[in-house]
């Protein structure tokens, strides 16, 4: 789709700089703003009117890098004030897209998001803002992950000392951390009721969670990630591009007759994602589980176990969007009913 107006934006934690062209790459205006509500809301009301247009934000695709929380008050001015079409992009996808360039500020920026909305506007996919629900599960997690993190730093330090300092040195240090560790530890308990609360209180989510968890492998860590990551299964809606998301798609890698290399996944993946997976296929392939027979004929056919594994995540993958897409909880002994 065709626009009259193409709008870049750099954002940072208290500004963002912008960069307005026209259809013909002709820049119009260009400046920066403070990051607040109440300067975006009148930059919002007096860009139109500068240039003379009614309809002003209708007719403009507004381009940004993702840039978490930073582009917040941005998207809800936007949301509130007009019903222009916002398109958030990787920021990865345009620096590559981008070819070689020579030097880097935020205003050069600005001017090239504006040259990459113009450029692959029939690219762009518009941005719908995220369910309150959703958004809430998202920040849960994320401060969730960054407790753990912290947890298992300290108690990794006062481990590793164990043997190396002086007895009565190493528990002086173990008793000076007893606090903050079982404070950490009540946290992430306490992270984890809200996120259960949060999910049971939302009667699709609630849905969602129960259809994950019937799926051998998948636990209460990982069902909240996958809702969160997927944004309740309306931005990745299908097994491939979940697969290429969490970095288990395998890819062809081969040029001409020079390069041969075998089929490869990615490393540009959600990697937590990745290694919930991963421990969710070491589940299923033990004894008794739904991928032992799997997992035992191929290594008898000689594959690769780490292969095998891969694959293991791919069928895992490919079982929860067909439980989702049927809204239905795993049965083992599924038989169709066209069988």
């Amino acid at each position: 789709m065709n626009y009259d107006y193409y709008l870049g934006i750099d954002m940072s934690k208290l500004s963002f700089d912008y960069c307005l062209m026209d259809g013909k790459g002709m820049v119009l205006k260009q400046g920066d703003l403070l990051n607040q509500e109440e300067s975006i809301k009148d930059w919002i009301r007096e860009l139109g009117y500068e240039l003379g247009e009614s309809n002003f934000w209708k007719k403009t695709l507004v381009c940004m890098e993702h840039s978490g929380y930073y582009g917040a008050p941005l998207l809800r001015q936007f949301s509130k004030e007009t019903q222009t079409n916002i398109w958030i992009e990787n920021a990865l996808q345009i620096k590559r897209s981008m070819g070689l360039q020579r030097g880097k500020s935020d205003r050069v920026d600005a001017n090239r998001i504006a040259s990459y909305c113009l450029d692959f506007r029939r690219k762009a996919r518009i941005w719908q803002p995220t369910r309150s629900n959703i958004e809430r599960l998202g920040l849960l997690l994320s401060h969730r992950d960054r407790m753990v993190k912290n947890l298992m730093s300290l108690r990794n330090t006062v481990k590793e000392e164990e043997g190396y300092v002086s007895e009565k040195l190493h528990e002086e240090m173990k008793e000076l951390n007893r606090r903050a560790i079982e404070a950490m530890e009540e946290s992430v308990e306490e992270f984890d009721a809200r996120i259960e609360e949060l999910l049971q209180s939302d009667t699709e989510l609630a849905e969602l969670t129960k259809i994950i968890k019937s799926i051998p492998g998948f636990g209460p860590v990982i069902a909240p990630k996958i809702i969160e990551v997927t944004r309740g299964f309306t931005r990745l809606t299908d097994p491939r591009s979940f697969a290429c998301y969490a970095g288990v798609a395998p890819f062809e890698h081969s040029s001409g007759t020079s390069i041969r290399g075998k089929t490869r996944v990615s490393h540009l993946a959600n990697k937590d994602i990745k290694k919930m997976l991963h421990l969710a296929a070491l589940v299923t392939i033990r004894k008794g589980n739904i991928m032992h027979e799997y997992f035992q004929r191929k290594v008898a056919e000689g594959k690769n176990k780490m292969s095998i594994i891969n694959a293991v995540r791919n069928k895992l993958i490919h079982i929860l969007f067909a439980c989702v897409r049927n809204h239905t909880t795993y049965q083992k002994n599924y038989h169709h009913s066209l069988a």
